[in-house]
């Protein structure tokens, strides 16, 4: 029998299994929410993971893992600074980025805003899943996980032109010109997806006759009658992509050479249509755009033209190099004598003539003569060497005119005529006002002659700088605190036409999101001799600049940049202000509305070239009407929403407000019997995020009370006693409502992390026995309060303080009895995502007893001490032990166990076996068999 006691006490030991947490993970909750949807292809696709700890004395050692989208194209990195606790971010080589915790304190919520950059044009649209595990070194083992998933947007931008002659002669040849591209769509720099698969096809009319294609991978289909060219724009990657082409040519090209034979054909009009078609990446359904051009069929010996003029300096200043460029196009039948005559206007004095056909390397290679008219009345007929023509007029001369003859100019030939010069603003009244060059053209004699005129304008200001700017920052988020640091790359004169100088002045408008962080402004590491060094800047900060701050940086006099290509890239640094508005500030740069970094390039001295009217005054000066250079940039933030929830106590035998002893043994509050004892919960957000919708459920100290949240709903339950209310909890200045319920095990949804799954859930239902103070009659029945502040915009750091005080039961207290309170938080933010729901660590209260002396005397009044001191010892040990008490009070018994199971399972055990050694005895008193 003693066996079986034996093996049944074993089995209950086993029954009750080792003391340690259950549903450690469910303490421990995780949630990953996309940080942005949706975002660009191209940007940075962020998530924010969230870890709620309830563990009672905290979550230690807490290990994070996140895992990337498939469209993550590099190493993530989590935003900065870090949440409390971190000591480490690991970006892994798979990907994946590791968040080391040394710990995350109970009752508390700790955000990371984790990203990984994306590649536009090979970023699919469509949902990207991210996820994120968590575990505990006081956790049971078992990672909490959880994922994510947003949406990246793209979309291809296919582009063709197909330039083909009005006319082409019977049995000449002719060019169909094909251009494509996959370009970025106007101001938007991001969201572009490449096409795979991808053919340039152009079936030819019928009638035309193929003669010749280029480049190489445009091939003629005889059997077709199609000329197709595959595309792939990065041969590196499997299979065929076509992404933005950013070298020369930038753009596909194919050029088809043909001819019509058939004198029927005269006087018809061809259609010619060339496509390209591709597949987006990723999937989808085949894109195809087109184009088409017309073509009429002419006899030979007709003379037809096409002529024009243009320049690519509509603007310049005194002594400036410029270029006007005349085109002459033989789309006749045969062979014609061309001539062009250009006038030359006052400010402009040219010095030399280049001759080519468009798509040839090299100069033209046929005849041609230049005629130069000088002012004094002299010419000078020069011929064409091949190489460029110098035409420069003689000292103390000008030059009046040009003519240019080509004779034979070949049938479908284009030549273009150049005539390079310089700006001589001396001969425009005032320095400044338009250059206006006109030339005439002819070509063929007689009854068949074509002619043309066309002009181009340039306009002459005084000595100006023709400059760039542009700015970038990284596009990954930066949590409030954190640093984005800004580059300003400026450029002075990037064509290289030797305009003036640039004396930098430059204005960025810092969002209201961020601060300039004094002192950093500084030129790049590692820029050229020529830049002014960050030193050599006069930096302010300006408010009410179009309603934001105002970054001004001007470089002193003689700080300047030089003409010629010259570029100078600057830095500067902002901080993310607290309660920021989380997301990416993103949108069209040149719009009034853009909410990015947009910076301004001026010169103080004098105007700048190719810039856009300063009609907001970014610089201050009331002048509205100069130009200046613009650039913007977007940037991100990452969020933070942090709920928090703080329990203390304190007994009416306490000076001082307790702590949870689940965190500190030592933090127990005292009460004495038919005494008090007080609660004090601080509520509040943290983070930089503004919440709504927060609520709280305080479950009152009771026996057998429950957890609040479902991660802490089953652990063990130890309140010995139950104090009670008195009225109603003062709600002070917070704009909660506070209501009361006879429940101790309440509906109350919002404090399940489970998505459904806690006993208390309800369907999502709050308990309808939560009322109002006025609708309560027995306060002493009142088990459970719920804190509501509905709507109200709880904004970032914003707490309130909320306390009230119970009476303790009066009864036979032997001292040390306990009783456990617990309280949870849960909210969600205002884009609607709903924040994990929190515990704070438990507090307890604990009734503290004394022992009385005796009230009679002793019989024996104490004797006189002696005047000296014994010279020895007592030999002899008293035999009898002291009649009057000790004078000082017991010791107070330890803390419990911080849940009680470690008492709970010894007192169940220690029962156990006395009950067990108590019939060992009797059946050994009894004399019967022990097997």
């Amino acid at each position: 029998m003693i066996k079986r006691l034996a093996s049944a006490c074993v089995a209950l030991l086993l029954v009750l299994g080792p003391a340690g947490p259950a549903f450690a993970d469910a303490r421990m909750s995780v949630r990953l929410d996309p940080a942005t949807t949706p975002v660009a292809a191209g940007d940075y696709l962020s998530y924010n993971g969230f870890i709620q700890c309830s563990i009672p004395g905290g979550c230690q050692d807490v290990s994070v893992t996140f895992t990337p989208p498939p469209g993550a194209s590099g190493a993530g990195q989590v935003a900065e600074p870090w949440p409390p606790g971190v000591t480490s971010v690991t970006p892994n080589a798979d990907g994946t980025v590791t968040v080391a915790y040394d710990h995350i304190d109970a009752g508390a919520t700790s955000q990371l805003t984790v990203s990984w950059p994306s590649l536009d044009y090979y970023t699919p649209p469509g949902n990207q899943k991210a996820s994120m595990e968590a575990t505990a070194s006081n956790g049971d083992g078992t990672p909490s996980t959880d994922d994510a998933t947003l949406a990246v947007t793209a979309s291809p931008n296919p582009q063709i032109t197909k330039k083909a002659p009005a006319q082409a002669v019977l049995d000449q040849d002719f060019t169909y010109e094909l251009r494509a591209t996959n370009n970025p769509r106007g101001s938007t720099p991001r969201g572009n997806l490449a096409l795979e698969n991808v053919t340039l096809t152009d079936p030819l009319p019928t009638g035309v006759e193929f003669v010749s294609a280029k480049p190489d991978e445009c091939v003629y289909d005889a059997a077709t009658h199609t000329v197709s060219m595959p595309v792939d724009t990065n041969p590196d990657m499997p299979g065929s992509q076509w992404d933005q082409i950013t070298e020369f040519p930038y753009e596909v090209r194919c050029d088809v050479t043909v001819k019509v034979t058939d004198p029927a054909l005269v006087g018809t009009v061809l259609d010619n249509t060339a496509s390209i078609s591709g597949t987006p990446y990723g999937g989808g359904d085949e894109i195809t755009v087109s184009d088409t051009k017309q073509t009429t069929i002419v006899d030979q010996g007709t003379v037809t033209g096409e002529f024009s003029k243009y320049t690519d300096s509509k603007e310049a200043t005194d002594g400036q190099t410029v270029q006007f460029v005349l085109t002459a196009h033989n789309t006749g039948s045969s062979p014609a004598d061309l001539v062009i005559k250009d006038t030359m206007p006052n400010g402009f004095d040219p010095n030399q003539v280049n001759l080519y056909v468009p798509g040839q390397s090299g100069s033209y290679q046929g005849e041609a003569t230049i005629t130069v008219t000088y002012a004094n009345g002299t010419t000078k007929t020069i011929p064409w060497n091949q190489q460029g023509v110098d035409v420069a007029a003689p000292g103390g001369s000008d030059v009046v005119s040009l003519k240019i003859a080509v004779p034979g100019l070949g049938a479908g030939v284009q030549i273009n005529a150049q005539i390079y010069g310089v700006i001589d603003g001396s001969e425009v009244s005032g320095g400044t006002g338009d250059v206006k060059n006109c030339a005439d053209f002819s070509l063929g004699h007689g009854a068949g002659k074509v002619t043309g005129n066309d002009c181009s304008t340039i306009h002459i200001h005084p000595a100006l700088a023709w400059p760039l700017i542009s700015k970038k920052t990284d596009a990954a988020p930066v949590a409030p605190g954190g640093t984005h640091v800004w580059t300003l790359t400026v450029t002075n004169d990037p064509y290289g036409r030797n305009t003036s100088p640039l004396r930098p002045e430059i204005i960025d408008l810092i969002p209201d999101q961020l601060e300039y962080t004094g002192g950093t402004f500084r030129l790049a590491a590692g820029q050229p001799s020529y830049c002014p060094a960050g030193d050599r800047f006069d930096v302010t900060t300006r408010p009410g600049a179009r309603g934001r701050v105002a970054l001004v940086a001007v470089a002193k006099p003689g700080a300047t940049i030089p003409a010629q290509n010259s570029v100078c890239d600057y830095e500067f640094e902002t901080t993310v202000k607290a309660g920021a508005p989380d997301g990416t500030y993103t949108g069209d740069a040149t719009a009034s509305d853009y909410p990015g970094n947009l910076v301004g390039l001026f010169d103080p001295d004098k105007p700048l070239l190719g810039g856009e009217p300063d009609i907001e005054d970014w610089d201050g000066d009331g002048n509205t009407t100069e130009d200046f250079l613009k650039a913007g940039d977007d940037f991100a933030i990452a969020q933070s929403a942090a709920l928090s929830v703080k329990k203390e106590v304190q007994g009416d035998k306490d000076g001082a407000w307790q702590g949870s002893a689940e965190q500190d043994a030592s933090q127990v509050g005292h009460a004495t019997s038919g005494g008090t004892v007080s609660y004090r919960v601080v509520l509040g957000n943290l983070g930089n995020k503004t919440l709504t919708d927060v609520v709280a459920y305080d479950l009152l100290p009771a026996p057998g009370t429950k957890g609040v949240t479902d991660g802490r709903y089953n652990d063990p339950a130890v309140s010995v006693w139950r104090p009670t209310l008195t009225g109603p909890v003062d709600v002070g200045t917070a704009p909660a409502v506070i209501t009361y319920s006879t429940k101790d095990d309440p509906c109350r949804p919002e404090m399940d992390n489970s998505n459904g799954g806690a006993s208390f859930y309800c369907g999502g239902v709050v308990d309808p026995s939560f009322v109002p103070a006025a609708a309560v009659t027995d306060w002493t029945a009142i088990r459970s309060l719920r804190f509501d502040f509905g709507s109200h915009r709880l904004l970032g750091g914003e707490t309130y303080t909320f306390t009230w005080t119970m009476d303790a039961p009066e009864g036979d207290f032997t001292g040390s009895e306990r009783t456990w309170n617990k309280i949870a938080i849960g909210g969600r933010r205002m884009d609607g995502g709903t924040l994990l729901s929190t515990e704070a660590p438990w507090v307890v209260c604990e009734i503290k007893t004394e022992k009385v002396p005796p009230t009679t005397p002793p019989t024996t009044p104490p004797t006189v001490p002696p005047t000296s001191p014994p010279t020895s010892p007592p030999t002899v040990p008293p035999t009898v032990p002291p009649t009057v008490p000790p004078t000082t009070a017991p010791p107070a018994p330890g803390p419990l166990p911080v849940t009680g199971v470690n008492l709970a399972l010894g007192l169940l055990v220690g029962l156990t076996l006395v009950i067990a050694g108590l019939a060992l005895a009797r059946l050994r008193r009894s004399g019967q068999e022990i097997d």
